[in-house]
């Protein structure tokens, strides 16, 4: 039996983790307010109904999603013990019998499905088992989590204001980690591997004019073997069936900001081998779909799809010239994105 195979409470937890707006919901939902992301994203804070403290209610972002209710000693527990205290309006030894109502509330109010949690779970111990044994020599080494810190400002990420005002939304570069490097004056994009582990740190200019290198690693970590955005869109791909393939890390966190996560991001325009069969290993039901920047032409698209033999690849072609040159399909914004989702995928014959 895999140590991966999870029960339904601990099934919900992770899938509360890895959808951070499901947990806003339902924080929402039982009427907590002043939602707030703290501690480099590791820490929700918010206030209790009908009540002005707007950091009396605490969850830790960790695996079992410990809560804390200040000034409320009656309490402790983790998630479901907090919905049946507030929600539930349940205290003490009647909080435990309770749990198991708490769930089907949460489910409910998430809309979570739990079938689809357990195929994505024996998917990945599959995946794992046969990278471990083909690619073992092909990983960046991991690095300490700490060391984001020094781009932060008393360990809270720093969004970038241009960035809020080209569609990066302050929650979205929070749950991205976003820090500035003193040093090299570039904005700083944690890199993580598929499982979420910290590999590398890409820096990069604030502005395009400013500097002809537009990136530089104050960690250096081979880009080629990762996928950015993998390990947070992966639910989200399997759920959907598809997954829309980016260039740059910024259009994958500009699409979180509109709601749309099942986007992963090359970190180039070049598809490694590496990342091909990371697509690849998806499965051939899942459509996997080339969103090049404005500019990039027909055949080098198509090049790049020859990589990913024997799958659904589909490429997004600007036919009603919509885009400004070398655009991402999602830089002018959610209607434009909608109306190239709409008429302008097209399926590559590979």
């Amino acid at each position: 039996m895999s140590d991966l195979v999870l029960n339904d409470f601990q099934m919900i937890k992770q899938l509360l983790l890895d959808c951070p707006e499901k947990m806003e919901i339902l924080l929402d939902s039982i009427g907590c307010h002043h939602l707030k992301y703290e501690q480099r994203g590791s820490l929700l804070t918010c206030g209790l109904p009908e009540s002005d403290n707007k950091r009396s209610v605490q969850v830790r972002l960790t695996e079992s999603l410990p809560c804390v209710i200040r000034s409320r000693a009656d309490f402790s527990g983790d998630i479901f013990a907090l919905v049946s205290y507030i929600h539930h309006r349940k205290t003490g030894a009647e909080i435990p019998s309770d749990v198991f109502n708490s769930k089907r509330y949460i489910s409910q109010i998430c809309q979570l499905q739990l079938d689809k949690m357990v195929h994505s779970i024996d998917w990945l111990v599959k995946v794992r088992k046969e990278r471990k044994t083909a690619n073992e020599h092909m990983t960046n080494p991991i690095l300490p989590e700490s060391i984001l810190n020094q781009y932060y400002f008393q360990d809270s990420p720093l969004p970038f204001q241009g960035w809020i005002e080209e569609g990066i939304s302050y929650e979205t570069q929070l749950s991205y980690e976003i820090g500035f490097d003193l040093e090299t004056k570039r904005i700083t994009i944690p890199i993580r591997n598929q499982s979420g582990q910290l590999v590398g740190v890409k820096g990069r200019i604030m502005k395009d004019e400013e500097d002809d290198r537009k990136y530089l690693y104050p960690y250096k970590c081979k880009n080629s073997l990762e996928l950015f955005n993998y390990h947070r869109a992966l639910e989200h791909i399997l759920e959907s069936g598809r997954v829309y393939v980016f260039e740059a890390e910024k259009s994958p966190m500009k699409a979180c900001s509109h709601g749309i996560y099942n986007t992963v991001g090359i970190g180039g325009s070049e598809l490694s081998l590496e990342q091909a069969r990371l697509l690849q290993s998806l499965g051939k039901d899942i459509q996997i779909i080339l969103c090049y920047d404005q500019g990039k032409s027909a055949k080098d698209i198509k090049n790049q799809a020859m990589k990913l033999q024997d799958h659904q690849v589909f490429g997004m072609f600007d036919t009603q010239n919509l885009l400004h040159q070398k655009n991402s399909p999602i830089d002018q914004g959610i209607d434009i994105w909608n109306r190239l989702v709409q008429n302008d995928i097209y399926p590559i014959h590979v």
